[in-house]
């Protein structure tokens, strides 16, 4: 144990013993913890003789004595042992006894003295059996004795007011930090084995790739509790490793160098992720790999006993569950979506005896619909949560899932496919991802009951920093946009696109209880005036608001409204910026149809949209913005077109396609589409012109960070000239690898551009949290 006042949080009246119960990983913590064959690990000044002593004989007397020695600390200034080295304070721990708290501060009663000093004893037979009884005692030590126990000093005078009030709260503040020692898991009942047999590590791994959009978790535990597989990286996919827990090891993963989404095989032989846009396995003992199928996505997935994968949701096309062989082929649909359900299904898990399956669904605007079961064998489905995120089956007979404020554990019966209770939050500091997923958690937990999580510690939350950035990568902060308050008012920011004079920017955010929203729908629209500072919120409508764009006269805002109705469509709606008037819906989408705006042309007659189909996936059509007219379909193949962005002269469409594999960005003529010319290489996404039509900007990843590139384009009267393409700077800033809405934007100059820095370098999630024996 390792229990220390730096390792005590006090926050609220409430207390969090840090470093709790750690009995292994000697090797991790260099130095500082319990036993190894008699080593004696520790911080000296609050080490239990035993503890000291090298004994192998350890239990929760040692932390007793820990709290004692807090206790005293607070009340004196100083631990009960001090001395110029480790070895001198141990010397005086294992020979000498503890001074009389009235030696340094002489208004402390007999009876709270003898409260600490029985804490303090030698002997751990002669200790309080548990934390309890010692706050017991502390608790009633300012006005009564302590039977039992002799008290090493004379009687004191009664103490003056200050005095006594700075006693009582130094008391008070360590009969928290015991109740902090005291909480255990009441959701699972009563242990005869007590909460010193669960132990915290906290394993360092580097940066993590947790940035952006981020599909799947970035860990994952080996079924038998041993191997800890983690990305690192500073955006939403990097270099795979296996780290074994029991040793200090961590092993780059082959064939994981640019991946994602780790899972096991059920005999933890085998390593699954994404990587490239290609499911793909790696043998962990000689580093074999093997491609099974392409997989553009893939949000989690579940390697069965029997040699089976489910996948949830690894592209637009296959949006619903599959799964295929372990030794690869072509994806089974095994559900697809649909409009009850949702627009893609994610996170799946198979249940004991394996007719079960648990997973999530999420509507068009990427929001969590509910976490469902599915019965394999009749096709029966049956809605367990209310919104929820990932979930997982415990052997204790429960689901533990990600919800607002950490992760829940529901009492449920996986022979029937119900919940038969009422969820408990079990564990408060998990880090929950920001969207766009539907606020994915970071956690796993292995069979033995070993739990690994992201913890969301204050200095490594996922904030968000708007920054301008210029053309060399030079950044500049947004205070107003950025920051604790900025935070609490608006949330994550979203689809960032500036107003045609970048006076202006229009955003949305995902966050409803931030924008004080009582009508239960997410998503809002903001205006942010940049000279200014300030911030303006739009109209809800009573309706999700999302993804915007400015009309070239600056006067309207065109937004993906809607998303709540029954058959899961969502449309187009235009606001006045001054917010006079109503909203005005332009468009009519069929069922399950998702309509996002993305570009007008330069005189505002037609406004590019993307329309987004379940079972059917993305396309670019047209919208007649003046003089009526019905939309018509621009590009609508069998691959996925998306994300268009019109030439200021009107006359050339960039998008992006995957029909070689992978996003691309490509060029074709307007409003012909007779021509097409491929412009990026190696991936590509979210396209913008500057305004004089001579240069086209893009995004890709590279080396786990993004990227933005330049390439020069003239046009003349055989057709345009591509020139050579240029990456202007490149960092860890969010960027959506899925069809939706672009995180950036740029000055019509080109000269600057808004981005969302989603991690800072020094501020990087670099450790997993791992609880041992967490289910016993």
């Amino acid at each position: 144990r390792d229990i220390k006042p730096a390792n005590i949080l006090l926050s609220g009246g409430h207390a969090l013993v840090a470093d709790f119960g750690i009995a292994r990983a000697v090797t991790e913590a260099g130095g500082s913890r319990l036993t190894e064959t008699g080593l004696s690990l520790g911080t000296p000044h609050y080490m239990s003789p035993e503890q000291a002593s090298g004994s192998l004989e350890v239990d929760g007397r040692s932390d007793v004595y820990a709290l004692g020695c807090v206790t005293y600390e607070m009340l004196v200034g100083e631990p009960p042992h001090s001395g110029p080295n480790a070895q001198a304070i141990i010397a005086k721990v294992l020979t000498q006894p503890v001074p009389s708290l009235r030696e340094g501060r002489e208004t402390v009663t007999p009876a709270m003295d003898a409260a600490v000093h029985k804490a303090l004893s030698r002997l751990p037979a002669d200790r309080y059996a548990t934390a309890k009884q010692f706050g017991a005692a502390l608790q009633g030590s300012t006005d009564t004795s302590i039977s039992g126990v002799s008290y090493p000093g004379g009687v004191a005078a009664a103490p003056a007011a200050g005095d006594r009030r700075w006693k009582i709260g130094a008391i008070a503040m360590a009969v928290v930090a015991l109740g902090a020692i005291l909480l255990w898991a009441p959701w699972k009942g009563s242990s005869s084995s007590g909460p010193t047999d669960v132990y915290r590590l906290s394993v360092p791994t580097g940066p993590l790739a947790v940035a952006g959009h981020v599909a799947s978790p970035a860990l994952a535990i080996s079924p038998d509790g041993s191997q800890l597989a983690y990305v690192a990286g500073t955006g939403s996919r990097g270099q795979i490793f296996v780290r074994h827990l029991g040793s200090g090891t961590a092993t780059p993963v082959s064939g994981a160098e640019n991946a994602f989404g780790p899972f096991f095989s059920p005999g933890g032989e085998w390593l699954a992720f994404v990587a490239d846009g290609m499911l793909t396995k790696t043998r962990l003992s000689d580093g074999t790999v093997v491609v099974l199928t392409s997989a553009e996505e893939m949000h989690s997935a579940s390697w069965t006993d029997d040699g089976t994968i489910l996948m949830g949701a690894i592209s637009d096309n296959q949006a619903g569950l599959s799964r295929i062989s372990e030794d690869g082929g072509a994806p089974e649909t095994v559900l697809p979506p649909a409009d009850s359900l949702g627009f893609y299904l994610l996170y799946p898990t198979l249940l004991p005896g394996g007719d079960g399956v648990v997973f999530t669904s999420v509507n068009g605007s990427g929001l969590a619909l509910g976490i469902w079961h599915l019965s394999l064998g009749t096709g029966e489905l049956q809605r367990l949560v209310e919104g929820g995120g990932l979930a997982r089956y415990l052997r204790t007979g429960h689901l533990l899932y990600n919800d607002t404020g950490g992760l829940y554990a529901v009492p449920f019966d996986p022979s029937e496919g119900v919940v038969t209770g009422v969820p408990m939050r079990v564990v408060r500091d998990a880090l929950v991802d920001q969207p766009m997923e539907p606020s994915i958690a970071h956690f796993a937990v292995a069979g033995n009951g070993t739990l690994v999580y992201l913890a969301n510690e204050e200095a490594a939350e996922l904030e968000q920093q708007f920054v301008w950035v210029d053309r060399a990568g030079l950044e500049e902060s947004i205070p107003f946009l950025s920051g604790p308050e900025a935070d609490e008012r608006i949330g994550a920011v979203f689809g960032p696109r500036l107003s045609h004079d970048s006076s202006r920017m229009v955003f949305w955010t995902a966050d409803p209880a931030a924008q004080g929203a009582s009508d239960g729908f997410d998503g809002a629209v903001w205006i942010a005036d940049l000279a200014r500072g300030t911030l303006v919120p739009m109209p809800r409508d009573s309706m999700e608001n999302f993804w915007s764009a400015w009309t070239p006269d600056g006067e309207h805002v065109v937004s993906t409204g809607g998303g709540m109705s029954e058959d899961m469509s969502v449309a187009l709606y235009s606001r006045r910026v001054d917010r006079v008037g109503p909203a005005v819906q332009r468009t009519d989408p069929s069922p399950s149809q998702w309509h996002q705006p993305y570009s007008f042309t330069a005189d505002g007659s037609l406004l590019l949209f993307q329309q987004s189909e379940m079972g059917v996936g993305h396309d670019i059509w047209v919208l007649p913005w003046t003089g009526g007219g019905d939309p018509w379909p621009f590009l609508a193949t069998p691959a996925e077109e998306y994300q268009p962005a019109i030439s200021p002269d009107g006359r050339w469409l960039a998008y992006v396609s995957n029909e070689s594999g992978e996003p691309e960005v490509y060029l074709t003529d307007f409003p012909d589409g007779d021509t097409r010319r491929l412009v990026s290489v190696g991936g590509g996404s979210s396209p913008a012109w500057t305004s004089d039509g001579r240069e086209l900007v893009y995004r890709r990843p590279v080396g786990g960070q993004v990227a933005t590139i330049s390439v020069g384009v003239e046009a003349n009267v055989g057709g345009i000239e591509l020139g050579q393409a240029e990456e202007l700077f490149r960092g860890p800033y969010m960027e959506a690898w899925i069809p939706f809405g672009r995180f950036y934007d740029m000055t019509p100059d080109g000269l600057r551009f808004f981005m969302t820095r989603a991690v800072e370098p020094g501020q990087s999630l670099d450790r997993v949290t791992v609880v041992l024996n967490w289910l016993d």
